[in-house]
């Protein structure tokens, strides 16, 4: 409601106000009270969705003999104010942001792949960077559409195992250690370092706007990707990388956020493989995280 009212109080060109030359535009005040009398007019508004601590206030008496109309504001979005050389504006607008979000993984798992991993505990970890941000709102304060270019990784873990990932004839298969190898790393692991293009819609809800809703579909790009095992052979520390692993080198996670104040949880699911067959494991992601959004 409140979004919709443009406050242009020097443009009111009411033949018994006073003369104003200032002009005031407020754009998604949280609270706007409009207090209106046979001979007054008085405005207050509370906050914005980029300023909470925002305050303003303002009234205008009508000269001797006039009155002041007045509308009802139940139904403010859409109702017609009809001051006299007033444009209704158009609300709908664009908004660039920068280093917007921050995602790190706390429960993830895998589905699938377990031919591969052998039946040994595996685990997932995944992080990512909010870059560049562009919003679209469609003139309603409160809804958003969002694309976005975000870097991060995730990496699949073969846990305590007694074999490791390696390289036979292009695909990546589970081998014996070599000989004589001793201090088995607790891991093995396959990396992925990936650019994302999440394309979200959010809903803001909330007496102060302070609450986000967000659900979507974000594409991976997976462009560096290799695996990585540790152990000592005959006294020397060895940290064995492959590098030519092919995983799918494009990927999809279904995504839904919620979060107050910039803080909360999102929830990922990949209904892509990671890997398409011989290539490596067929497997899928699950994760649960903690979201910062600026």
């Amino acid at each position: 409601m409140k979004r919709m009212i443009a406050i242009a109080i020097a443009l009111l060109p009411i033949a018994s106000f006073a003369q104003v030359k200032d002009t005031l535009v407020v754009e998604n005040a949280t609270s706007v009270q409009v207090i209106s009398s046979p001979s007054s007019l008085s405005v207050k508004i509370d906050g914005t969705a980029e300023k909470p601590d925002f305050r303003y206030s303002a009234s205008m008496a009508a000269a001797e003999g006039e009155s002041v109309r007045s509308e009802s504001l139940e139904n403010a979005d859409r109702m017609n104010l009809e001051f006299p050389f007033m444009k209704k504006r158009n609300l709908s607008h664009w908004k660039f942001t920068f280093f917007n979000s921050e995602e790190v993984g706390l429960f993830e798992g895998i589905l699938g792949g377990e031919d591969l991993f052998g039946g040994a505990e595996t685990r997932q970890i995944s992080a990512d960077l909010g870059i560049i941000g562009i919003r679209y709102y469609p003139g309603l304060r409160n809804h958003f559409v969002s694309l976005g270019w975000h870097v991060g990784y995730s990496s699949t873990q073969r846990v305590k195992g007694s074999q490791r990932f390696s390289m036979k004839d292009g695909n990546i298969v589970l081998t014996d250690y070599p000989a004589g190898v001793s201090n088995i790393g607790e891991t093995t692991d396959i990396w992925r370092l990936r650019y994302s293009v999440p394309l979200q819609y959010t809903f803001v809800f909330g007496k102060t706007l302070s609450w986000r809703a967000s659900a979507g579909i974000e594409t991976h790009f997976n462009n560096w990707n290799y695996t990585r095992s540790h152990y000592t052979l005959n006294g020397t520390h060895v940290v064995e990388t492959i590098d030519n692993i092919k995983p799918n080198l494009v990927s999809m996670d279904l995504m839904t956020s919620l979060s107050y104040k910039g803080i909360g949880l999102r929830f990922r699911y990949s209904p892509t493989p990671a890997f398409s067959a011989p290539k490596g494991p067929a497997f899928r992601t699950w994760s649960i995280g903690f979201l910062v959004e600026y």
